[in-house]
């Protein structure tokens, strides 16, 4: 980190951090290699309280910005991309989505259930999980490692996901709908135990509708061809290794049963 940086970083951290201490708290700090989380607890509940900030370690962009009462996060978080620009703001006094990346309000169209029955209709908003650009993607990446039985296998492997996200931006009733390792499943599985964020719930005629999300996992050699498909507004997480490659593919759903992107 050049000294500008820390300079910056230093006059962000007292910024945000160093009232609360007049107040009983104490900041704490939370450093993986790609994340910095700074947050202040109250010393005698260890509830969080005061501002939250994620930055990434490498770019020193700042990713969220928050603040917590009583453990809730409270008024208007900040979601970003790349360059600490606007992805999607969130007011959680008003359980609203406040201001969205023009990529996700282009969505129009999503799978949700009406009338007991999942259909792919027109809709006023999608859901929208409440995390920075490429959140999802990266928890995923980091979580879903690639069985040595696939490598030494030489194969490529494609495995299908999904979640419903309900009224309240609730998961739940994951499936894996294609696979060919219960190893991967595994892995997936656990991936999504770790996400933190909430989602915001598709919106249709005006109302919150429950709604069901597909995550595509493309594990291959990376320098052979993909064998992803391509699902309407699918989250595609690609993981690669070296060697040469032998493709194996096993459907397991009916490819009617899933939207298909031109």
């Amino acid at each position: 980190m050049s000294t500008a940086q820390k300079i910056i970083l230093s006059s962000l951290i007292a910024f945000f951090f160093l009232p609360s201490f007049a107040q009983e708290m104490k900041t704490k700090k939370i450093s993986t290699e790609k994340y910095l989380e700074l947050f202040t607890v109250d010393k005698d509940s260890k509830l969080k309280n005061g501002a939250y900030l994620k930055i990434d370690r490498n770019t020193k962009d700042t990713l969220i910005s928050g603040e917590y009462r009583n453990d809730l996060k409270i008024g208007i978080w900040k979601y970003n991309r790349r360059g600490a620009q606007p992805w999607i703001a969130y007011d959680y006094d008003k359980n609203k989505i406040t201001q969205i990346s023009e990529q996700i309000s282009k969505i129009d169209s999503f799978m949700i259930k009406k009338d007991d029955v999942f259909v792919f209709e027109k809709v006023d908003a999608p859901p929208v999980y409440l995390g920075f650009k490429d959140e999802l993607k990266k928890t995923f990446e980091m979580n879903v490692k690639i069985p040595v039985t696939i490598i030494t296998g030489q194969l490529s492997v494609v495995s299908i996901a999904s979640f419903t996200v309900d009224k309240n931006g609730k998961t739940k009733d994951l499936e894996i709908a294609q696979t060919l390792s219960d190893e991967v499943d595994s892995n997936i599985r656990n991936a999504l135990k770790k996400l933190e964020g909430e989602w915001s719930p598709a919106i249709y005629n005006g109302q919150p509708a429950e709604s069901i999300v597909f995550v595509v996992f493309e594990i291959k050699n990376k320098e052979a061809p993909s064998v992803m498909p391509k699902i309407a507004n699918a989250i595609e997480v690609r993981l690669n290794y070296f060697g040469v490659t032998r493709i194996v593919t096993k459907t397991v759903v009916s490819v009617s049963e899933i939207p298909r992107r031109e």
